[in-house]
């Protein structure tokens, strides 16, 4: 039988060397009746990311580059399909802004939960 609370220690303290804030997205309404999504932290994850930059376009404005980041997190990260979320890095073995990345999707293993966030950069 497999120890998974001793499997997740093991690959949370060898592979978890970067850091997010995760938010929800919750929608308020002001006074005219309008819908605005609001950044809600959750909390703060120590994580492993995954950077991967997919597709160049060329426009009349320049280059889009669509960037895609695999963030593994610890299993008791938590989550509720009735809202849409989004990360910071706080951390990272790589260099990256303040800005936010969107979650795409959402996956549970036996091991960790696994974040795949989008975002567009201009260049």
């Amino acid at each position: 039988m497999v120890e998974w609370d001793d499997a997740r220690k093991i690959v949370a303290e060898t592979f978890f060397m970067d850091e997010i804030e995760l938010f929800r997205n919750e929608i308020t309404l002001d006074d005219l009746g309008e819908e605005h999504e609001n950044a809600v932290l959750v909390g703060t994850y120590s994580c492993n990311l995954q950077y991967e930059p997919t597709a160049v376009r060329d426009d009349v404005s320049g280059k889009d580059i669509a960037q895609l980041l695999r963030i593994s997190l610890p299993k008791d990260v938590p989550h509720d399909y009735s809202y849409t979320y989004r990360v910071k890095i706080k951390k990272a073995r790589m260099q990256f802004d303040d800005r936010y990345w969107l979650v795409l999707s959402w996956k549970e293993s036996q091991i960790s939960s696994v974040l795949i966030a989008s975002r567009e950069v201009k260049v």
